[in-house]
């Protein structure tokens, strides 16, 4: 029980600072496949991160380790020195500006998506059927996308229903 709410609380920390997917990541290749992926500069579809992104987060950590070790080096008598969680609210203008749709499982980025037309190549043949449903949701729940954004995932949505047909016949 108290390992299961270290590992929320763990998750819930990486939520704070890492792009969804990067959680996606960790959850379909394990901490090794994150590792890796950290290390490194890639823009896919399923995943953007920049070395400006990787800068951004080692600045908030290392802030945040900054100040925990000036709390440290302060003397334990007047000042608490528990550990305290990461402070959130860090962003990344890449991911937000890639248009990500995704869920528990899956996720694209829209713009790749249709830079690397046709979607039906693009995305993974064991995401297309959760992928649809995320593009339908999308489209149907309020409020309604742009449509420049419409426009987008309705071609996305047919390149999709093409590839099922194609690959049912």
């Amino acid at each position: 029980e108290e390992e299961k709410e270290e590992e929320n609380e763990v998750l819930r920390q990486l939520k704070s600072l890492l792009p969804p997917p990067l959680l996606l990541v960790l959850a379909r290749e394990g901490p090794e496949g994150l590792a890796e992926t950290l290390t490194r500069q890639q823009e896919t579809a399923r995943v953007v991160w920049t070395a400006k992104m990787r800068a951004a987060l080692a600045a908030h950590i290392s802030k945040h380790f900054s100040n925990l070790k000036e709390q440290l080096c302060t003397g334990y008598e007047d000042t608490p020195t528990g550990y305290d969680t990461c402070p959130t609210g860090l962003s990344y203008p890449e991911h937000e500006q890639g248009h990500w749709l995704g869920g528990d499982r899956v996720g694209y980025y829209l713009s790749r998506v249709q830079k690397d037309h046709p979607a039906a190549q693009v995305v993974v043949t064991d995401d297309a059927l959760e992928f649809r449903a995320l593009v339908l949701s999308r489209l149907s729940t309020p409020p309604r996308p742009p449509l420049s954004e419409q426009h987008s995932l309705l071609a996305v949505l047919r390149s999709l229903l093409l590839q099922a047909r194609t690959k049912s016949s």
